[in-house]
This record gives C-alpha cells, structure tokens and sequence, in this order.
C-alpha cells in the first residue's frame, strides 16, 4: 500500500492537508488555489509504503517552497533555504503523526 500526504504551513501558521487529486491538478496548473494568491509557503509531502504482508513500514518525506501567483496558480516550487524557509522538526513529525492517522491501529501509530 502506499499512501502519500501533501500539507502546506500557511503565512498565518496554519496547517493544511490538500487532498491528492487537488494537489495532483495544482502541480500540473490545473486548479488555482486561490485562498494562497500572492503568497509562499512551506509544503511537505509524507509517502507511506506498507506491504500488507510485511511488518515494516517506510516514511519518506520531502518538502519545499511553493510560490503562488496573484491568481492562487503555483507559480514555482524550489527547495528551502535555510532555517527561516524550513519546516521545524515539530511540524515535520506533526505532519508524519496525520500521514499515519487512519492507517493503522491507534495504538501502533502513538507514542
């Protein structure tokens, strides 16, 4: 099974998970997200690889910094440059606490 998880950090400090489809159509100019118009933001993406029949799970993520245009269209994405751009190691493990939400029991994704 793999899932993949796409999240922005607003301006304002918010958390946003984006919804795969939605996230696929904005990367590819598709849909404008315009509630971000004129703004850059802090984006991770969380890739969970599970073989059902294997006990070991893989988390992988990435992250970057997304412009957007006046219109809310991502204008260009690029890597974080330092410790101001980055994403803090909290909302790191926030981000991969959500990824696992809902894909295995409770009690396996806590600690």
């Amino acid at each position: 099974m793999l899932h993949v998880s796409h999240f922005l950090f607003t301006p304002q400090g918010e958390l946003t998970e984006v919804p795969t489809d939605i996230a696929t159509d904005v990367a590819s100019g598709e849909r404008p997200m315009p509630q971000f118009a004129d703004n850059q933001l802090r984006y991770l993406q969380v890739i969970v690889d599970h073989e059902g029949s294997k006990s070991e799970v893989q988390v992988r993520t990435a992250g970057a910094l997304v412009h957007f245009d006046n219109q809310g269209r991502l204008k260009e994405a690029g890597m974080a440059m330092g410790e101001r751009d980055g994403i803090s190691r909290f909302e790191h493990d926030t981000c991969v606490q959500l990824a696992l939400e809902g894909l295995f029991p409770s009690e396996a994704t806590r600690h």
